[in-house]
C-alpha cells in the first residue's frame, strides 16, 4: 500500500484556522518544525503511528453514556482547552465534556485549530502555569 503524500497546506488546514492570521501561524509553525528535524531528531515510528489510530479507534467505539459516567466521576479540577475552529474534533466536543465535568475550567482560543497550543504558545503556558499555581 502506498502511503499517502501530505503536504504543507493538508497540515495547515488540519491544525490551523481558516483564516490570514491562522494560516500564517500554521506556515510559522512548520518552518520552525523542519528546522528543528533538520536537527536529527528522530521521526515518528510507524509503529507509533499505527498504536494511535488504533487508540482513537477504540476511544471512538466508547458509548457516549459511558464517556459521560467517566467524566462525571473524575474529582481532580481539569483544565481543558480547545481551539474553536478545530476541524478534526470540533470545539462543542469540549463545552460538551465539560458540562460533564464537576471542577473543569475551560480556555477556547477563537482564531484556532487544533494547534492552539503552538498557535497560542504563550498564552497557553501561562494558562497551565496559573491552573498548576492552583
Amino acid at each position: 500500500m502506498t502511503k499517502p503524500e501530505v503536504t504543507g497546506d493538508d497540515l495547515v488546514f488540519l491544525f490551523f484556522p481558516e483564516t490570514d492570521t491562522g494560516r500564517a501561524a500554521g506556515y510559522a509553525h512548520l518552518a520552525r518544525v523542519a528546522t528543528r528535524l533538520t536537527t536529527g531528531v528522530p521521526e515518528v515510528s510507524e509503529a507509533a503511528a499505527t498504536g494511535q489510530i488504533t487508540a482513537i479507534g477504540k476511544d471512538a467505539a466508547i458509548p457516549f453514556e459511558q464517556v459521560r459516567a467517566d467524566l462525571e466521576s473524575i474529582q481532580q479540577p481539569v483544565l481543558y482547552a480547545t481551539g474553536m475552529q478545530d476541524v478534526m474534533i470540533p470545539a462543542l466536543a469540549a463545552y460538551t465534556a465539560v458540562r460533564h465535568l464537576r471542577n473543569a475550567t475551560l480556555v477556547a482560543y477563537s482564531d484556532a485549530g487544533h494547534a492552539f497550543l503552538f498557535q497560542h504558545a504563550k498564552d497557553f503556558a501561562a494558562q497551565v502555569t496559573a491552573f498548576l499555581a492552583d
